[in-house]
Parts: structure tokens; sequence; C-alpha cells
């Protein structure tokens, strides 16, 4: 069909290229419009646009922000308890903690950790020096330190001697003033038993005797107090009477200058001692 012969054509194409010219005309201006635009925001606010930093393999759990840089590669930050970024590899510099739950945290982490290893150095210095108390009454020779008697067969060898003695509260408390005073309870026992035959039962005076079965302050009848003060009073005579004593004169023997006036008692009372070590056995 000829160009000439329709008029319409004519028209149809005119109005073609005029669209097409109009198109291409605002679609570049609306271009420039919205690069200027962009451009002029991003002089103005160069701060507060929020990217993405280039990883690396040390990281921080801190949040970052940084200018409008584009990322180095495709790689995504990986993500553990918080943000990360980038951390300063200078070991000179100190590194703030994120918040103050963080810094509390690691403080008392620390407090923890300096107590948990003090009490492990102490408890290794205990170990390898053990701290030992001082002995109690050190000066007296080994057979009249204190030692642990077999209870059962000092029971008996008392039952023997029909004594009031294996009876509490006699029993006991000669035993525990024994252990105070770091003294062998079989001396204490052989005491009794050189002063009173050890309070047989049967004597009508035997509770009053076994108040003070020792005769300290010279008789039962002039001082007669309770079994625990009396063995207390023996007890602590026994002890300073040692404390002097020449290496070359026995125990028993020293003591009996002043703890009696019969000079015939500490051989009595080392025969005594000698029959009880017999009868009754020492537990390690």
């Amino acid at each position: 069909m000829s160009i000439k012969k329709s008029p319409t054509s004519w028209k149809l194409l005119l109005i073609t290229i005029i669209y097409s010219v109009i198109c291409i005309v605002f679609t570049k201006n609306f271009t420039d419009l919205n690069s200027t635009t962009l451009n002029d925001f991003e002089k103005e606010n160069p701060k507060t646009i929020a990217t993405i930093p280039s990883y690396k393999n040390v990281l921080s759990n801190k949040l970052s922000y940084d200018s409008a840089l584009l990322p180095k590669d495709k790689q995504s930050p990986t993500l553990s308890r918080g943000y990360i970024e980038h951390l300063n590899t200078n070991l000179s510099k100190k590194i703030e903690a994120n918040n103050y739950e963080d810094d509390l945290y690691a403080l008392n982490e620390s407090a923890l950790l300096e107590s948990y290893y003090t009490k492990k150095a102490n408890i290794s210095s205990n170990i390898i020096n053990p701290k030992e108390n001082p002995v109690v009454n050190a000066h007296l020779p080994d057979y009249l330190m204190y030692k642990n008697v077999n209870i059962t067969e000092l029971k008996e060898f008392l039952k023997s001697k029909n004594s009031l003695l294996v009876y509490e509260p006699y029993f006991s408390a000669i035993l525990s003033v024994s252990k105070d005073f770091n003294l062998n309870p079989l001396v204490m026992f052989a005491i009794t038993g050189q002063e009173q035959s050890f309070v047989p039962k049967d004597n009508k005076n035997a509770y009053k005797i076994a108040n003070n079965p020792f005769n300290v302050f010279f008789s039962w009848k002039k001082y007669n107090t309770n079994i625990q003060d009396a063995a207390n009073i023996a007890a602590r005579t026994i002890v300073n009477l040692c404390k002097n004593k020449p290496n070359n004169i026995e125990a028993f023997t020293w003591v009996n200058r002043k703890y009696s006036e019969d000079k015939n008692w500490s051989k009595a009372v080392r025969s005594i001692f000698n029959k009880l070590e017999d009868n009754v056995s020492y537990w390690r």
C-alpha cells in the first residue's frame, strides 16, 4: 500500500515518532535527576550509611559503622553472640568492652579465677608444708605422754579391782583430763591405785573417795571436791613437777619429791603403771 494514498498512515507514523522522542527526553531527565539527588545526599550525610565490612579472620562482637565503602568480596560476616566487626590487631591497645554488663562479667570472672588460684596455692602449700600444732607439755618423757588406750581392756582391769572408777562420771573424766594435759591415762589410774587401791565399791566412803582418788591437797577427807577438779589438779601437778627433771632421774622418782611424803610412793606407782601396761594395750 502506498503512503501517499493513505493519510491515516501518515498520522500514525507522526504520532509514533513524537511519542518516542518524548519518552527518550523524559527518561534522560529522570535519570539525571535521581543521580544528582543521590550524590547530593551522600555528600551531605557521609557517615550515616551502614555498610557490611569486608571479612577478616579476626572478629569481635561489636556493631560496626563505617563510611560508604563497597565490600571487597561477596562473603557475608558470621554472627555469634552479637554483630561482627574487625578487631584492631595491635595488641598494645586495650579493647574496651561492649557495655557495662560485659565489664562487670569480666571483673567477676577475674576475681573468681584469682580466688581459685589463691586457694589452690594455699592448699598445695599446706599439703607440702603442713602446719603442726605445738605439742602440749612436750617436756614429758615418752611413757608419760598421752596415748590412746584400749577402753575395754582398761575397764576389765578396773572391774577386776572392784573399782568404782570404771563407772561414770569418774572414768570419762580421768580420760578427758589426761588428754587435755597430754598425759598418759594409765599414769593417772596408777596414782589412784597407789593412793586409794582404785577406790573399791564396797568401801563405805567409796563415793566420797571417788571425788578425790588422787588425794590432792593431802587427802580426800580434807579436800572433797569432784572428780573433774581433782583430776585437773593431779595432772597439772605431775606435769609441772616434770618440767625441771634431770635427764638421769626417772620421772616417778622426781615427782615423788613433792607429791608424797612416802619415799616409796614412786616405786609403788611405777609397779602399778607397769602392771596396767601389761594388761591394757595402746591404740596407734
